[in-house]
């Protein structure tokens, strides 16, 4: 579904992505390991259309998408939640979640990915009018997650999506992108909570300094001694 090879990617002078090679398949759930600082948001940015890639080649569907604008690549299928949620806050919850229909798809689709979206956060139905800068932290989440789910994404990305959220509100998030995931569309989760996404991703892949170090099953990842002293803590 998703196919990367030899992406390197600079952040102003730098260049911060070194020669990563990575997949995603139809219908799974990958995980994005590494430390602050190892270029996880500069590498989603950059599948995403934001960045400044310098050679390599991102593969979505078997088209070509190294190149294409943002808004073509949405259209495409491929939708990202940003790190730090970036809603808008004057806005209603309701008018942030049809933002997100944006795509010609998306649009045709607005009021059974409204449904989906209230199936997933009940919640947010209730709160339709209330201005989205009011909310918890955790409902703002919510409310990103159901904006992205708007655009009728095929891969979701997800960057650092528990940031600022309580352990059972980041378990509540987790669970939602599980369900998304059973519903068929395949999610890349960077994610600081390892140990946690661990339970839904099947593979993943350690970032460092730029650099894919270790990639394998969540199994091997959760065998590996240096992974559970360098990620996990334990």
């Amino acid at each position: 579904m998703l196919k990367i090879t030899n992406l390197l990617v600079k952040r102003g002078n730098l260049q911060i992505i070194q020669n990563v090679s990575m997949e995603v398949k139809k219908g799974e759930t990958v995980s994005l390991m590494g430390a602050n600082g190892a270029g996880k948001t500069t590498l989603l940015r950059a599948l995403s259309g934001i960045g400044n890639i310098i050679s390599g080649k991102v593969e979505f569907l078997g088209q070509d998408i190294t190149h294409l604008t943002a808004d073509k690549i949405v259209e495409a299928g491929l939708i990202q939640i940003p790190e730090g949620r970036q809603l808008f806050p004057v806005m209603s919850v309701y008018e942030n979640l049809k933002i997100g229909a944006n795509s010609k798809e998306a649009k045709v689709k607005a009021a059974e990915n409204l449904e989906y979206v209230y199936s997933i956060f009940p919640e947010l139905k209730d709160m339709g009018k209330k201005a989205a800068g009011d909310l918890s932290g955790g409902q703002q989440q919510m409310v990103a997650i159901g904006r992205g789910l708007m655009a009728a994404p095929k891969l979701l990305i997800l960057d650092e999506p528990s940031i600022g959220l309580s352990p059972l509100m980041t378990q509540r998030v987790l669970e939602a992108v599980r369900q998304i995931n059973t519903k068929g569309v395949a999610v890349l989760i960077a994610e600081q909570n390892i140990y946690d996404v661990l339970e839904i991703a099947g593979r993943a892949y350690v970032l460092e300094q730029g650099k894919i170090r270790f990639s394998g099953t969540a199994d091997e990842i959760r065998g590996s001694d240096r992974i559970r002293e360098m990620y996990l803590g334990i």
